[in-house]
């Protein structure tokens, strides 16, 4: 009953890592290693703790459902996107960066650095701990130093932006995530971050440009679509700021906010047919999730709270 997920959960976890990694290019005999991996670094085995008392199901259960998989699915088993070591350098620098414990990961860059003073993915991952630190000074030598050995790297110009934003150095910030993307046009985060420092600027339809291409190639990462509902706000525009506040709390689950502001934007925007549509169509998928949540909770009563038979009241007797 304490279980946080199901095995069912973790099996169709399991099945829809699959159909990414294929989509993307990749093999599914990466995922397979990794549980090797993870099994060969538990202390205990599985005769010590069973499967069903775990929050997540066996690892030879789900490693025994990949290795069928791959053997029914030869085509999709191998890798046919060439893999860059640098690249996949800078994926592991940053991930050690952001989540390891702080001291570790610079214990790691230092040793790294030792080893080659010209190592550069060590300067960003250095960097990038630095920034989560707070030192922002010493960051940004580490991520220039980064930027000299690695010129046309544009996650390090754009990390190099961000920490000048953290700064306070807005102008600093923009040039540098201009320069970012100038070879990465399309990328979210960089967009979103130039559109911050654009607002802290003054320069409001600058920002408001930037969150737009934001949305567009993200329409999932929220902070993009709150970001473009407050600009237009700052430029008067309350029915399109209304309107992306609705569904920034509607994607948050935030019922209550979002048909708020849904409601407001279906007043300011009624002659606008498109959108109209569009709010209306929000609205209602609003009231389907907020009834269906209704009967779920009715039917979990029904099931599990003594009195509430077929629908009916507490009484008096129930306790």
């Amino acid at each position: 009953l304490t279980l946080k997920y199901s095995r069912e959960n973790e099996e169709e976890a399991d099945q829809v890592g699959l159909k990414y990694l294929t989509k993307a290019g990749y093999g599914g005999e990466g995922l397979l290693k990794v549980l090797q991996k993870i099994r060969a670094k538990r202390w205990f085995g599985p005769e010590h703790i069973p499967s069903y008392v775990t929050t997540h199901p066996a690892i030879e259960a789900r490693m025994a459902y990949l290795d069928t998989w791959i053997e029914t699915h030869p085509g999709a088993a191998q890798s046919v996107r060439p893999v860059d070591p640098a690249e996949f350098g800078k994926v592991r620098a940053k991930l050690i960066a952001i989540y390891a414990d702080a001291e570790e990961a610079h214990s790691i860059f230092d040793s790294q650095l030792r080893k080659d003073p010209e190592d550069a993915l060590a300067y960003y991952g250095k960097g990038l701990v630095l920034n989560r630190d707070g030192k922002r000074q010493e960051a940004v030598k580490n991520l220039k130093r980064a930027l000299q050995l690695r010129p046309l790297d544009t996650d390090i110009v754009r990390d190099l932006g961000k920490n000048y934003f953290h700064m306070g150095d807005y102008a600093s910030a923009l040039k540098a995530l201009k320069g970012a993307l100038a070879f990465s046009p399309n990328d979210p985060e960089g967009c979103f971050l130039l559109g911050r420092a654009q607002t802290e600027m003054g320069d409001l339809q600058g920002a408001l440009n930037s969150f737009k291409i934001t949305v567009k190639n993200a329409p999932d990462y929220l902070p993009g679509t709150y970001y473009l509902g407050e600009t237009y706000g700052k430029l008067g525009n309350l029915g399109e700021a209304h309107y992306h506040l609705g569904l920034y709390y509607k994607k948050r689950g935030q019922f209550k906010n979002a048909k708020f502001h849904l409601n407001r934007a279906l007043n300011l925007l009624a002659k606008d047919t498109e959108r109209r549509l569009s709010i209306e169509k929000a609205l209602k998928e609003l009231s389907e999730v907020q009834e269906h949540d209704r009967n779920e909770k009715s039917a979990w009563y029904r099931s599990r709270v003594p009195g509430w038979q077929n629908g009916g009241p507490l009484n008096s007797q129930t306790f």
